[in-house]
């Protein structure tokens, strides 16, 4: 599941390569669990981009492997918690992601572990140095 898809990017990232447009609709579910489809990248727009957005791209920045790591950060959250890091209309959720920070997964999901929920929240640094 998320594994493999934490696997492909490490990949891209290790060959010198930055995603820039993880978010769900380019993972595929199959029977043998969640796959990401190098093939499929649907340009994210609007509503459904926002979550996904890091905050140095809401500030016009450059894409770097934190930027995926944001992206994937947002991902794992909501597949593991079952909702979004940040929720709202995609301006409410810009102004959360440059300020605010996510409420804590075990809130959400109380059997996840103390060490997922400390990666959670530090892919989700608003600082990309912070980050993995």
């Amino acid at each position: 599941g998320l594994a493999r898809i934490l696997a492909a990017a490490a990949g891209l990232h290790r060959a010198g390569l930055v995603h820039r447009n993880i978010h769900a609709g380019n993972v595929l579910q199959r029977r043998s669990g969640l796959l990401p489809d190098p093939m499929l990248c649907e340009p994210m727009s609007g509503a459904a981009a926002a979550p996904f957005a890091a905050p140095e791209m809401l500030r016009g920045g450059w894409p770097t492997p934190a930027t995926d790591v944001w992206a994937l950060g947002v991902l794992a959250y909501r597949v593991l918690t079952g909702h979004a890091p940040f929720a709202g209309t995609p301006a409410a959720i810009a102004d959360q992601v440059l300020t605010d920070r996510p409420p804590p997964p075990s809130l959400l999901a109380p059997g996840l572990s103390r060490a997922m929920e400390a990666w959670l929240l530090r892919a989700l640094e608003v600082d990309p140095r912070d980050r993995y």
